[in-house]
């Protein structure tokens, strides 16, 4: 798959192996003639004004609902950051939307064994979930 960048390289190869992502695709820009073809969505910003959204990525992904379409913008992420720690993340944030929280502390303990330990205030919120679910 053609990239800008290493990062968009990792991120296709993350969205290639997610099990859940049926196809995806990069939107690239091109330049006809002067014109930009780049996807946008508009979109009134704080003041009011149209901005414009330009997404990187169009996304595909298999859920319990059905096909999710997502636009997805990496644009400014930072390249140093590590694919399979974000995917250690949204497992942990999936778990908990799911309301399974005593496998969402296990997911936690497993990507960082301290720090239940060290931060109490998300060991509060996670106990505090928990209790709610």
């Amino acid at each position: 798959m053609a990239a800008y960048n290493d990062f968009d390289k990792q991120f296709a190869e993350f969205l290639h192996q997610a099990p859940d992502v049926l196809r995806f695709a990069a939107l690239g820009t091109t330049e006809q003639g002067g014109l930009n073809t780049a996807f946008k969505v508009d979109y009134p910003n704080p003041s009011g004004a149209i901005a414009f959204y330009r997404p990187d990525w169009v996304i595909v992904q298999d859920t319990e609902i059905g096909e999710l379409n997502w636009i997805v913008k990496t644009n400014g992420v930072d390249p140093g950051v590590n694919m399979a720690i974000l995917d250690d993340q949204i497992k942990i944030r999936d778990a908990i939307e799911a309301g399974s929280i005593q496998d969402a502390v296990e997911l936690v303990n497993d990507a960082d064994p301290e720090i239940l330990d060290t931060d109490s205030k998300l060991f509060f919120h996670l106990q505090q979930q928990h209790l709610l679910e």
